[in-house]
């Protein structure tokens, strides 16, 4: 890509932008998609919410005034095992 126009570069200045160099507007929408849908498969797995979970229990287990959250917990927790569950045997 050659450099930019005048026009180009005054709205790159105008909104903040920044350019992207990039060989073609297909390798590099599908490159995108790739990292997208990489970055949708780490938040289904949740590699930091067991901890999370953890900390949250020991908290409302210390306190009988978290007990409606507490059920809540287990209840979103139950669901989301069951569904992992239903979903092995497809």
């Amino acid at each position: 890509m050659g450099p930019l126009t005048n026009a180009a570069s005054e709205l790159v200045k105008l909104r903040h932008a920044q350019v992207i160099e990039i060989n073609s507007a297909d390798s590099f929408f599908t490159e995108l998609s790739e990292k997208v849908d990489s970055l949708a498969d780490l938040a289904r797995q949740r590699p930091l919410a067991g901890a999370l979970d953890v900390a949250t229990l020991k908290r409302y287990l210390a306190d009988p005034k978290h007990r409606i959250q507490l059920q809540d917990l287990v209840a979103a927790e139950s669901e989301c095992l069951h569904k992992e569950l239903s979903n092995l045997g497809r």
